[in-house]
């Protein structure tokens, strides 16, 4: 959220945006990755795959805005809907 709410806010530049959302969303892809692919207990299947689609989201957010890093109203729109991931995805947490 914080390279998101640096883009939207014209706080830092277009390549440090770039570079930093290719990271994240990578690092966010391979964990949805590792949670679909991983065989699960009994019990945890809905969080993993509800983790998997939150990662997945938010690797598609990112990706996004790696291609257009300085369009601020993009950075916004990403910024909400990351922080709205980071609840469901501490609301699944919960759940275990």
């Amino acid at each position: 959220m914080l390279v998101a709410d640096q883009a939207a806010q014209s706080r830092a530049p277009a390549d440090f945006i770039e570079i930093r959302t290719a990271e994240l969303s990578k690092q966010s892809r391979n964990m949805a990755d590792a949670l679909a692919g991983t065989p699960t207990e009994h019990g945890f299947q809905e969080a993993a795959r509800r983790g998997n689609q939150i990662g997945n989201r938010a690797s598609e957010l990112l990706d996004a805005l790696h291609s257009d890093p300085g369009n601020s109203n993009l950075a916004t729109n990403v910024a909400h809907e990351l922080s709205s991931l980071s609840g469901q995805a501490a609301a699944a947490e919960a759940s275990l």
